[in-house]
């Protein structure tokens, strides 16, 4: 907004081509004319793309919804296999979908996910809560993506667990997952409410992250709220989001932030989209991180101190900014090639 303003009035200062003095006599804006005439000599042109150049890959993925507060392994399973027999490339659960109860359990568990991603070649990513003690209390919240060949491209710890819901869960490490796959370029992943830390989804801007999924279990008004505030990451890193939450919108985000799927789930089911293959988008946030907010308040003050301060104080700075300028280019040579009158009011022809 603020930018806007400035042009604003930059343009109705400098680029309008002509102005009025007090007596109605019609003078010309030099630094406007100057424009007018150099523009007039450049060539170039302007065209929309054609059609066939805005058309991107796309892949079909899934999302398998659980209702969180229940453990039902062997439906969340049944309906993987029913998404990849039906074309999905990419099966992902919503957050901490099961529970590993011991290390046997979790290999078992593993061996089935991998013999599923193999079977059919698909991208899975599959959540769980790990347990660390016997009591079941102390867990660690985790993410495990497998690729069509059934290896782990990755295994991931949230980083930023929820405070005052998950002080049982045992925080992972601030680093970002990203794996280069063939098919979908670079694959990030993240949990749910890590997607609320700029800082920490930073690194998918440094990573060049393309891809990002990100399961998610959020509840009541808040996770559409959430959904609708997580989503400027994409804006913010330049990444494409595929989001599968739990009781709260999965969503599919470009990097320029344009839907191409949503849907609320209240409970379990699935959700089906097309995600668009689209390259990682380098972004001014990304390439300055927080330094950008600091340059939209310094603009924010330039601009209020124009607003605040009586026009004509403005403009005659101005003009003595625009005399010294132009004396030094040669002032008085540039108003007889023009052809318009002079401040003093003597015409030059």
């Amino acid at each position: 907004v603020w930018g806007a303003v400035i042009i604003h009035r930059c343009w109705t200062r400098y680029v309008r081509y002509e102005t009025y003095t007090e007596e109605d006599s019609k003078q010309w804006s030099r630094i406007g004319a100057s424009t007018s005439t150099t523009s007039s000599g450049l060539q170039g042109s302007f065209f929309m793309r054609p059609l066939r150049d805005t058309i991107v890959p796309t892949v079909k993925a899934s999302c398998v919804i659980g209702a969180s507060e229940f453990n039902d392994m062997p439906t969340y399973l049944n309906q993987t296999v029913s998404l990849a027999k039906e074309g999905s490339e990419i099966v992902l659960w919503s957050e901490s979908l099961v529970e590993m109860k011991d290390a046997q359990m979790k290999e078992a568990f593993w061996g089935t996910a991998r013999n599923i991603s193999t079977t059919y070649g698909i991208y899975l990513g599959v959540t769980y809560s790990e347990f660390l003690d016997a009591e079941m209390i102390e867990s660690k919240n985790m993410f495990t993506l497998f690729g069509p060949q059934g290896q782990i491209l990755f295994e991931y710890q949230k980083a930023n667990p929820v405070a005052m819901v998950e002080t049982t869960v045992e925080a992972g490490p601030q680093i970002l997952p990203v794996v280069e796959t063939e098919k979908l370029g670079r694959v990030g992943g993240s949990i749910c409410f890590d997607m609320d830390f700029p800082n920490f989804i930073a690194q998918a801007g440094t990573k060049r992250v393309d891809l990002m999924l990100q399961p998610s279990w959020t509840w009541g008004s808040i996770g559409r709220l959430e959904a609708y505030m997580q989503s400027y990451r994409v804006v913010e890193q330049g990444f494409t989001l595929f989001r599968c939450g739990s009781w709260a919108p999965s969503t599919v985000y470009d990097p320029y932030r344009q839907l191409y799927g949503y849907k609320n789930n209240l409970g379990s089911g699935t959700f089906t989209v097309d995600i668009p293959l689209q390259k990682h988008v380098q972004t001014i946030y990304s390439a300055v991180g927080n330094l950008w907010q600091y340059i939209c308040c310094a603009f924010a003050v330039v601009t209020l101190l124009l607003v605040l301060i009586p026009k004509r104080f403005v403009d005659r700075w101005i003009d003595q900014v625009e005399n010294r300028l132009w004396r030094r280019v040669g002032t008085h040579s540039a108003d007889s090639n023009i052809g318009g009158s002079s401040r003093d009011g003597s015409s030059h022809v």
